[in-house]
């Protein structure tokens, strides 16, 4: 689906000296060599979904161009609870409408291409940011205020600035090193070795593929380490759900929402992320 990049940066060229006087550079260089190209229709979608008003023939055609895109995009909209039972994607766009269904095709474009490329990097990857994903929809369950399948999207992408980092790894790699374990200890490593980070290059690639203002508000905030900064709920329902990963934190598939109180590690997680004030006080 994507088209292939075609050249490759030894991370080892770039020393402490350089990333800090030349990082921007060091950045989109990285980004031009190892962020997978575009599809060729995703410039049209993208321009027909940000019409004044949208042709939804035309926008019903190129969502199902490309049938693992397709299946990706149907599959998060199906989140949503739509009240048609049928997967028709001219109701969905309409349903959902412009933003929502922007939102939902980029977390489809990310889910899609981890789907059709192969290797163990790749693949624990895509476990993790689903792992995410899935912690920030049952979140959201909890709270009026925050859209569960927007939530859902938005824990997709968090960590889309890894994406590129990936494909400086030997594909025969079986494990991910330890410059990509989404910590605070390994975004200093990749400062070291490629003079940017996972943070800056999501942020980057939030303007490269368009992300809707939703995404790309709760991108930038939700990675802010401060305790507390103004901005709508969805931002820290993915901390939250960030940190709760972070600390090994396992729900069974019967919790949809907070998770229960016997569960006494994630009460301070929960607290410090200030994803409380959104919740109401019977959940």
């Amino acid at each position: 689906m994507f088209r292939d990049h075609h050249r490759s940066v030894s991370p080892g060229r770039h020393n402490s000296a350089e990333a800090g006087t030349t990082h921007r550079p060091l950045m989109w260089r990285l980004l031009s060599d190892h962020l997978p190209r575009l599809p060729f229709w995703w410039k049209q979608l993208d321009g027909v979904m940000n019409a004044g008003t949208i042709e939804l023939t035309r926008a019903v055609e190129l969502i199902g161009y490309d049938p693992a895109f397709c299946a990706e995009f149907v599959r998060i909209c199906r989140l949503a609870e739509l009240p048609s039972p049928d997967d028709r994607i001219d109701n969905f766009v309409v349903w959902l409408g412009k933003e929502r269904t922007r939102a939902v095709m980029v977390g489809a474009l990310l889910t899609s291409y981890l789907a059709t490329h192969e290797g163990a990097v790749l693949q624990e990857y895509a476990h993790r940011i689903e792992r995410l994903a899935s912690m920030t929809y049952r979140l959201a369950l909890s709270s009026t205020e925050i859209n569960a399948q927007e939530a859902y999207v938005a824990g997709l992408v968090h960590h889309a600035g890894t994406l590129p980092l990936l494909h400086t790894i030997d594909p025969g790699a079986e494990l991910s090193p330890a410059w990509l374990d989404f910590s605070l200890e390994s975004l200093t490593a990749q400062w070291l070795l490629f003079g940017t980070d996972t943070i800056e290059l999501g942020q980057a690639i939030a303007l490269l593929w368009n992300y809707p203002p939703v995404l790309r508000d709760s991108l930038r905030v939700s990675q802010d380490a401060a305790g507390d900064v103004p901005n709508g709920p969805l931002a820290y329902v993915v901390r939250a759900a960030d940190q709760l990963c972070a600390a090994g934190l396992q729900l069974p598939d019967s919790y949809l929402g907070l998770p229960p109180a016997h569960i006494e590690e994630s009460a301070p997680i929960l607290k410090r992320s200030n994803l409380l004030r959104f919740i109401p006080s019977d959940r």
